[in-house]
């Protein structure tokens, strides 16, 4: 358990410091807890080999949402048409024909 908060049961080892980020009311570690999340989800799609097509969309997916946070939370006067958002999608880049 996190020291910082009762964060729920994860599925995913990574998915406990994305959900730390995601549950975070203070602006000031807004930041870091971004931080820690996408590192640990990078560290594990690192090991990509290992991850099922459940984990890695999961991870897409919270990548996803930790860019919104990130651009509502603490950059809330960027343009919304000016916003970027990342998106992985390990499913798709797996399934792409190779070229000949």
């Amino acid at each position: 358990m996190n020291g910082d908060y009762n964060i729920p049961a994860a599925r995913y080892e990574w998915q406990r410091p994305y959900l730390a980020a995601a549950l975070e009311t203070d602006s000031q570690l807004l930041s870091g807890k971004i931080s820690e999340a996408r590192q640990a989800i990078h560290s594990k799609l690192s090991q990509a080999a290992r991850l099922d097509a459940s984990e890695q969309s999961a991870a897409a997916d919270a990548l996803n949402a930790l860019a919104t946070l990130e651009q509502e939370r603490l950059h809330p006067d960027v343009d919304t048409e000016h916003r970027t958002t990342l998106f992985l999608d390990w499913a798709d880049a797996k399934n792409e024909p190779s070229a000949a």
